[in-house]
């Protein structure tokens, strides 16, 4: 091979070499550009993913405000009027006055209990916490078999639920449900109206020839009168209470509401004195007399 041949073989060499060497390179760099794009696709990604995040976050906040506000205005205007009927003009007072003086009081009609369980045809059955104990020792008292009573200290909505399991099918019975007290403070208003949701169903299994549900009674024992941890709480109230009584006229179950004046509450400021628990006992006897 001449000294030309030997020569263009090694330039053929270097040439084969830098080609390897760029192809490298550029190998090199496609990689690097991939996994740069690669790692910016993905914080940008991240970016979008914590950016949802937190309107989603911020969405749910808002509309959990906004549910808040409207309850404090319903409860706002609920209030008002019990501040009316607390505080009526002279009249008011008088009209409703010359109202009572027309209707007549269970205690001076002249009908006994056992007449109207004759009329009837049915038994009462008050079921549940503490109150209902009271209220319920006050009716039987009064009327002997035409009521009855169920009732536990302390017991919340869910084991009342539970009792109303435990009775046997009775078409001829008035079911009374009394129970929200003990969960007033420690329940949110969601986790309530879930427990009552499963206790009225629970009444829809049993068999009855009524069923009544009495709202969540009014508590003094939650804080000072006007203070903001007493407002919460019967803002709470009221709204658990409106809302309750929807769901009972869907499934058809009556609703009865009562919110005592503090001189109708013992001194611990939880449970109905004696006032307080012959007045409950009246408005379910003349509920029952109605339905």
């Amino acid at each position: 091979m001449s000294n030309v041949e030997r020569s263009v073989a090694r330039i053929e060499e270097k040439l084969s070499a830098m080609e390897l060497k760029l192809c490298n390179v550029k190998d090199s760099a496609i990689d690097s550009s991939n996994e740069d794009l690669s790692k910016a696709s993905q914080e940008l990604l991240s970016r979008v993913t914590i950016c949802e995040m937190n309107t989603n976050d911020r969405l749910g906040k808002l509309e959990k405000r906004i549910t808040e506000v409207e309850d404090k205005a319903v409860a706002l205007g609920v209030r008002f009027q019990d501040f009316k009927s607390e505080f009526p003009t002279p009249a008011e007072a008088k009209a409703a006055e010359s109202l009572v003086n027309d209707q007549t009081v269970d205690g001076n009609t002249g009908i006994s209990c056992g007449e109207c369980l004759k009329a009837t045809k049915e038994t009462v059955l008050v079921l549940g916490d503490s109150i209902a104990r009271g209220v319920g020792d006050k009716l039987k008292a009064q009327c002997g078999k035409v009521f009855e009573r169920s009732s536990r200290g302390g017991a919340r909505i869910e084991s009342v639920g539970e009792d109303i399991m435990k009775l046997k099918d009775d078409k001829e019975r008035h079911l009374v449900v009394i129970a929200g007290t003990n969960n007033l403070e420690s329940d949110d208003i969601s986790e309530s109206l879930a427990k009552y949701e499963k206790l009225l169903d629970n009444a829809k299994k049993v068999k009855h020839r009524q069923v009544t549900v009495v709202g969540v009674v009014k508590r003094y024992d939650l804080g000072h009168p006007y203070d903001l941890r007493s407002s919460f709480f019967e803002t709470k109230r009221i709204v658990l209470n409106m809302k309750l009584k929807e769901m009972c006229l869907k499934r058809n179950i009556e609703y009865l509401g009562y919110d005592p004046e503090r001189k109708h509450m013992e001194k611990d400021k939880l449970h109905l004195n004696e006032k307080g628990q012959n007045e409950l006992a009246s408005k379910i006897f003349s509920h029952c007399l109605r339905s």
